[in-house]
């Protein structure tokens, strides 16, 4: 046997009495007389229960919360908290939001072969693919950064541009594709209504090859 402290929600052992019998600390306490109930209060206080002497003096307990977001109250019993149910569907949907944002970013860096390439050289693409098409539509294009990949490489310039433009172009589809399927799925979490349909949303992407 134990006893519990209503008010500051914690066990101690019982203490004696002057006559040697075991009794509670006095008052604000109660005496628990079974592991069973050792445990239902125990579940009662971390998981967002009560537990209080009804008006005959007895030991009540709520049991643990049924759903997140949900309040006691002792005379209805388990009821939705309105403000905490909106509070956790907010934050399910901005945890949902970063996982889309983080495998899609993912998936680019796999399908389009980024990992490895260094920053410099990604943040040259822009150029290279503008050169690249502006040779597509005048082959008298000056292409400056592209001439230069290519005496450094040693490949034949003409051989470099139909490259950087084809990878341009293929890029530009990804991305496009890929970013039409993450707004998609972000529209699908600011269209629902509770928490279950946020987690319900699979984050996945297809490259538009395989679509």
């Amino acid at each position: 046997m134990r006893q519990f402290h209503l008010r500051d929600h914690y066990f101690a052992d019982l203490v004696r009495d002057d006559a040697g019998n075991l009794t509670t600390s006095g008052d604000g306490w109660v005496r628990v007389t079974s592991q069973a109930g050792i445990d239902a209060i125990c579940a009662s206080i971390t998981n967002g229960g009560e537990v209080w002497l009804n008006d005959k003096g007895q030991l009540c307990v709520s049991g643990p919360a049924p759903a997140p977001g949900m309040v006691f109250d002792r005379q209805k019993g388990w009821q939705e908290d309105v403000q905490a149910q909106a509070a956790l569907l907010a934050q399910a949907k901005e945890n949902k939001l970063h996982a889309i944002a983080t495998v899609a970013q993912d998936f680019i860096s796999t399908a389009a072969g980024l990992t490895g390439i260094p920053a410099f050289e990604q943040e040259s693409w822009a150029r290279q693919a503008r050169e690249a098409e502006a040779w597509a539509a005048d082959n008298n294009a000056e292409t400056p950064l592209l001439a230069g990949i290519a005496a450094a490489r040693g490949v034949p310039l003409d051989l470099l541009r139909q490259k950087a433009l084809s990878k341009s172009r293929a890029y530009t589809t990804l991305t496009a594709a890929v970013a039409g399927q993450r707004q998609a799925l972000e529209d699908a979490v600011a269209a629902c209504a509770d928490v279950a349909a946020v987690e319900a949303i699979a984050v996945q992407f297809t490259a538009p090859e395989a679509a």
